[in-house]
């Protein structure tokens, strides 16, 4: 189970790869794995940037130009992988978010999620408070 460390570092590192960077392709290939129909949360991200990434606790929130977050919970056994095609680790992928150049892969999401919210949604799961666009959170 990824712990805090682990948590933070994929915070930083996807800091510097993702953030500004156009969502170009969206692959659902595990329908429990978010929380809406797998079309309408392609057609929800498809084109959208990550304006910020943030952790609470376990959690890392994505924050999306148009206002609404993904929230991703790796549980157990998931981690996340950034490259390419070429380089990707020959495993099971749950979801797939593709970038200019590279795709961020989410693998072993068997017991996490990675779940799309807008901002009153995220606040009432995790009394969160946006650090781009309103007070910081407590």
């Amino acid at each position: 189970m990824p712990e805090l460390p682990e948590m933070e570092t994929y915070r930083r590192l996807l800091s510097r790869l993702i953030v500004g960077q156009p969502i170009t392709k969206v692959d659902v290939f595990r329908e429990k794995s978010i929380n809406i129909n797998s079309l309408h949360f392609q057609t929800r991200l498809l084109g959208r940037k990550m304006i910020a990434i943030q952790r609470r606790a376990k959690y890392l929130i994505f924050e999306l130009d148009n206002g609404q977050f993904l929230l991703l919970h790796l549980m157990l056994g998931g981690w996340m992988y950034v490259g390419s095609d070429q380089d990707k680790p020959d495993r099971t992928f749950q979801v797939i978010l593709s970038f200019a150049r590279r795709s961020l892969y989410f693998i072993g999401l068997r017991l996490g999620y990675l779940y799309l919210y807008d901002y009153q949604s995220l606040t009432e799961k995790l009394a969160f408070r946006s650090r781009t666009t309103r007070a910081p959170f407590h």
